[in-house]
């Protein structure tokens, strides 16, 4: 475990992949966290057509957000977004978070 934990901490530090971000819960007070943004491709299906669909991820330590929630919001430069769903990764390190823009 403790290889991947340097290994999250690692990306998460890296300036070229991650982000300085502000994650804010519906019940609570705002914090400072580092994320990685991702946007994973969604396809979208109707009367036998495809449509790409945007879509939007991040990945944020759990050590950083203990337990998210839906519409708690996450600011990342000048974008700000309402988190729709998560889950965690295998090893229990890292929050996937699927978001909407604002």
């Amino acid at each position: 475990m403790a290889a991947f934990q340097t290994m999250v901490d690692t990306l998460l530090a890296d300036p070229n992949l991650a982000q300085a971000a502000t994650y804010t819960p519906v019940s609570g007070a705002a914090k400072s966290v580092q994320v990685v943004r991702r946007t994973p491709p969604q396809e979208a299906g109707l009367f036998e057509t495809h449509a790409k669909l945007a879509a939007y991820a991040a990945d944020v330590r759990l050590t950083e957000v203990s337990q998210p929630q839906e519409n708690d919001t996450l600011a990342v430069g000048g974008d700000t977004f309402k988190v729709r769903a998560w889950q965690f990764d295998e090893e229990r390190l890292v929050w996937q978070l699927d978001l909407d823009k604002q």
